[in-house]
């Protein structure tokens, strides 16, 4: 399927010399004279290298027919991560790279919304808030500063945020896994 350059937006994903890209970003340029530029950042889903494109807006690209289904993360096995469709009951397979980046944050039995081309996981979408528990970071210190402090920690999934002093290890909180940064501790 064929799609204007200038149509793409954030999130949309395309073919280019035989790999899929993911749009993150979109800039557009006209300088009043001839046809509009527009300049594309894209992320390979395969390697996770990020390459920007100049293209007029109305250039053609192949644009990828892109499924979203909610599937259940059933387990990982070495590079491999398995998940379930609970409608039909179909088990995709995926060694993506985009998945093994997030693979600390998904938890077995949960449900997440995932991006499917050809039964072929392609990303997947992490809720905006996502409950971890803390398993290693300093002890607090209180003493004279200016403004609140922060400290590292790492949190489930071996990923390190920045938290507040007053966490502690094995205190549950709440971050958000896009921007990987902490919202506030569990009540």
């Amino acid at each position: 399927m064929k799609a204007y350059t200038g149509d793409l937006k954030k999130g949309d994903f395309i073919k280019l010399n035989g790999n899929t890209y993911q749009v993150t970003d979109t800039e557009f340029n006209y300088r009043g004279r001839g046809s509009a530029l527009i300049k594309i950042k894209l992320k390979d889903i395969q390697s996770l290298n990020t390459i920007t494109k100049t293209f007029k807006t109305d250039d053609e690209v192949e644009a990828v027919d892109v499924v979203i289904k909610k599937l259940t993360f059933l387990y990982q096995e070495g590079s491999k991560f398995y998940f379930l469709d609970n409608d039909n009951y179909n088990q995709y397979e995926t060694t993506n790279q985009t998945i093994a980046e997030i693979q600390g944050l998904l938890q077995e039995g949960k449900e997440y919304l995932c991006y499917i081309s050809d039964d072929n996981i392609l990303q997947i979408k992490l809720p905006n808030r996502l409950k971890v528990e803390v398993l290693e970071t300093e002890a607090g210190v209180k003493g004279n500063r200016v403004s609140a402090g922060r400290k590292p920690a790492v949190v489930t999934g071996n990923l390190t945020i920045m938290v507040p002093l007053f966490i502690n290890k094995g205190d549950k909180i709440i971050i958000n896994p896009e921007t990987q940064e902490y919202i506030q501790r569990e009540k």
